[in-house]
């Protein structure tokens, strides 16, 4: 934010101002919102001569005065304010950056800013809100450390934003790479269980010899998929350490609480981590972790709606869950086994319950009817996700 500069007519020469670094609101805001700023308690009302002769600083003042436009000393033109005695000046330049103030000769302004001494005769003013008769609001009512800090937010926010997006993009490439592994490891396979039905055929017709050769082809082709499905556990380590990397420190730490509430509140569950569950080109977040109870794994249902495009809808006096998409439609009740996909009865071994205050739904029956299907990785501790083509 740049500064406006009270000078006495007759002991400075005029000069120009550094001008105003501010962020400029609508010119059309409301005059009560416009009013509100400059009537702030912590603003004192003065006249620009009470202001020079009180010597006041490091206090935000508002005064009021009439514009006036003239010539100055460089090309540029720049506006000065003057009060009822007419030998107090503030100047303005005429643009601030790409913005033009639009000020018009005669129109009466509140200026409210801090001010801070200059030398003997001389106050910068740091403005920080201009506001015309008629409600206008030339300056937003900010001042230029205030706007700094938003800018900063904004630039922190934007910065927050691609880092974001770059970790989804790198969980892309992670599961990609894991797709390409699993091709590898179920192509093996298959030419494992083609030389396995190779070498049981040559041992009946007692090619010994031959069986032997392809018995060592296929210990050659156990040993390649045992390499492959470390790299694939690897690559899943991975892949859950990028997920988890989506939640904030105070997301994790809120999750943690939960997470011991939880177990002290139901004996029989087993509260999960976060990142155990991987749904495939899918963004889950979790605002309560999901848990094991008879062996059924149960999601938050925020997990189900924003994760899986569905809609959900919530009734509170009948305890009642509805999902929709496309074509599906599924109601459960809480604690009730009998749920209804499509007009027809289902029951489940597992209801959907209420922990943390979330509706709690059972994975994989949702997800599947979902058009998804669930897989366990024993070996991670893992539940895979991924939808059906």
């Amino acid at each position: 934010m740049g500064t406006g500069t009270i000078l006495s007519g007759n002991n400075i020469k005029r000069w120009l101002a550094a001008g105003l670094s501010i962020l400029l609101a609508s010119m059309m805001m409301v005059a009560g919102l416009a009013q509100q700023a400059v009537a702030a308690e912590d603003v004192q009302q003065m006249t620009i001569k009470e202001i020079l002769d009180g010597a006041v600083e490091d206090q935000k003042v508002t005064f009021t005065g009439t514009v006036v436009k003239q010539a100055g000393d460089l090309d540029d033109e720049y506006y000065l304010v003057e009060d009822d005695t007419g030998e107090i000046l503030v100047d303005f330049d005429d643009a601030v950056g790409s913005y033009q103030l639009n000020l018009t000769v005669g129109d009466e302004i509140t200026v409210t800013g801090e001010v801070e001494l200059d030398g003997e005769a001389t106050i910068e003013i740091d403005v920080f809100s201009l506001v015309l008769a008629d409600g206008r609001v030339i300056a937003d009512g900010e001042t230029e450390d205030e706007n700094e800090a938003k800018d900063g937010e904004a630039d922190d926010e934007d910065g927050k934003d691609d880092d974001d997006e770059a970790k989804e993009k790198l969980l892309d490439i992670l599961e990609d790479e894991m797709d390409d592994l699993e091709d590898e490891i179920d192509q093996l396979e298959d030419r494992i269980d083609s030389l396995e039905d190779e070498y049981e055929d040559l041992v009946e017709e007692g090619k010994i010899e031959e069986a032997a050769e392809v018995n060592v082809q296929i210990e050659a082709l156990e040993e390649e998929k045992l390499v492959l499905r470390r790299q694939r556990r690897e690559q899943m380590l991975e892949i859950r350490s990028n997920i988890r990397a989506r939640y904030s420190k105070e997301e994790l730490a809120e999750l943690d609480l939960t997470k011991e509430e939880l177990r002290e509140m139901y004996e029989d569950i087993r509260v999960l981590p976060v990142e155990s569950v991987v749904a495939k080109g899918r963004k889950l977040k979790f605002d309560t972790p999901p848990v094991i109870k008879g062996n059924r794994t149960l999601l938050p249902v925020r997990a189900i709606s924003e994760g899986f495009g569905a809609d959900v809808q919530w009734d509170e006096d009948e305890r009642r869950v509805t999902i929709t998409k496309d074509a599906i439609l599924i109601i459960l009740w809480i604690d009730n086994a009998v749920t209804i996909v499509n007009g027809e009865e289902v029951a489940i071994d597992v209801p959907a319950g209420l922990m943390n205050n979330r509706a709690m739904l059972p994975m994989r029956f949702i997800i599947e009817r979902l058009g998804s299907k669930v897989t366990w990785d024993a070996e991670t501790e893992t539940i895979e996700i991924e939808e059906v083509n």
